[in-house]
């Protein structure tokens, strides 16, 4: 049929223009059940969950903006942090950094800005990688 009503079960998936940033937790009290932070993503975030996937698959390093610093990093892991937040683990190859000499970050999609993947592709792992990063308790992607 052409007019069936959508499945509840769609609003969890994506919700265009759903602030991530709303109290999730609130709601839920409301519904009476526990948030999914986990499967709501803004429209910006599952566009950049996506490139960060093409990247892992690719093996592609990616350039972007975070807290108003130029990075480039390989990107290794894409999901759901312990938070809740939807993030990526990345190994900084370039660019500034808050912290200097801390080149393993997880970055809170939210806040990438100006994110592209490069035509330059990396070999091998990041020092120290591991799979199945403790950070995410659900993941997207990974080397």
């Amino acid at each position: 049929m052409c007019c069936e009503p959508i499945p509840a079960w769609i609003e969890f998936f994506w919700i265009p223009g759903r602030d991530a940033s709303v109290d999730q937790g609130a709601q839920a009290d409301k519904l009476d059940r526990a948030p999914v932070p986990s499967l709501v993503l803004t429209a910006k975030e599952a566009v950049l969950r996506d490139k960060i996937i093409a990247a892992i698959e690719g093996r592609r390093l990616i350039a972007f903006t975070y807290d108003g610093i130029a990075r480039e990093a390989q990107p290794c892991a894409v999901g759901i942090s312990t938070a809740g937040n939807n993030v990526m683990r990345c190994y900084q190859v370039r660019g500034g950094h808050v912290t200097p000499g801390h080149e393993w970050d997880l970055c809170d999609l939210s806040k990438i800005r100006n994110l592209v993947v490069t035509e330059d592709v990396f070999h091998g792992e990041p020092p120290g990688y591991r799979r199945g990063d403790r950070g995410m308790t659900q993941i997207f992607a990974q080397l």
